[in-house]
């Protein structure tokens, strides 16, 4: 029908964390780096996309059950017509391999992807309009990332918990709590009893924010369950 107006493009963009690192392509030619992408397919579940992409770029599996969405930034050419870039976070296993000369998958850091993309030399490339674009939204991409996932952070936070009140109770039961009703010295076992009890009143914001982390994943698994139709 003449009056319909076609569906915007979207690119899938993977953003898998690797060895410490992030796993990207490098431009040899151009020198710079940018995440495994390509357009998804009429029909296609974004995660059926990121599969095929992801194989066909780095030779790696994606894990479907483990994929979240990240960012998304609309881009509009020249024509007007309108681009969908979908950044997901991914996870990956298998051995790499590359799709050709072109672009290499290689592991590299957060900050040295940035610098390599804001400050280095791109040759012919570097005054292109688009090319900046892209570097752009991969850089945005790359600093959305949180250096800790929520659950690891709900991790850290209850260990954290755990050992304020033990430090302070072993504290107290070495070298005695002071104490000031009667001004007598408490150690022993009344000593690790005081200090622990002492040590939960840091561990409570501990505390809060493992349950805080362990909420933002619950809304995090939500968001990807949503986004893939489940």
């Amino acid at each position: 029908m003449t009056g319909e107006s076609k569906p915007p493009a979207v690119h899938v963009h993977a953003v898998i964390r690797r060895g410490g690192g992030f796993l990207m392509l490098h431009s040899e030619k151009f020198a710079y780096y940018k995440f495994p992408h390509g357009e998804q397919q009429p029909g296609e579940m974004p995660e059926q996309a990121l599969s095929r992409i992801v194989s066909a770029q780095t030779g790696l599996t994606v894990r479907q059950k483990e994929i979240r969405p990240l960012l998304t930034v609309n881009a509009e050419r020249e024509s007007g017509a309108v681009q969908v870039h979908a950044y997901y976070i991914c996870k990956a296993e298998g051995t790499l391999s590359a799709e050709g000369d072109r672009f290499r998958p290689v592991t590299v850091s957060r900050a040295e992807a940035l610098s390599v993309n804001t400050q280095g030399d791109h040759g012919m490339l570097s005054d292109d309009a688009r090319f900046r674009a892209v570097l752009e939204r991969d850089a945005l991409a790359l600093r959305s990332v949180r250096r800790f996932s929520p659950v690891q952070l709900s991790i850290i936070a209850i260990v954290f918990s755990v050992l304020f009140p033990m430090i302070s109770g072993l504290g107290c039961m070495i070298f005695g709590f002071h104490s000031p009703t009667d001004g007598g010295t408490v150690t022993g076992t009344d000593g690790f009893i005081v200090g622990a009890f002492l040590g939960c009143f840091p561990a409570l914001p501990a505390a809060a924010v493992s349950v805080i982390c362990l909420l933002l994943s619950l809304r995090d698994r939500r968001k990807a369950a949503h986004s893939s139709g489940g």
